[in-house]
């Protein structure tokens, strides 16, 4: 919610799984990776979430007009 009141909807929501393993168990958890569009003078951003928490931000290639 805060990443969305900050930045806005993203261009793109891919959604998936991974795989998480610990000492004692193994399971498997949500991932979405959100992409954002800044334009064709800034770099896209990649959010990657795991659950609700945001894990990783990324850059992209430059960005376009839409």
């Amino acid at each position: 919610a805060q990443v969305l009141a900050k930045c806005g909807e993203p261009l793109l929501v891919e959604e998936g799984t991974v795989e998480k393993r610990s000492r004692r168990r193994t399971g498997t958890a949500s991932v979405e990776e959100w992409t954002y569009n800044f334009g064709p003078s800034q770099l896209m951003k990649i959010l990657t979430f795991r659950g609700s928490k945001l894990k990783k931000i990324e850059n992209g290639d430059y960005g376009f007009n839409p």
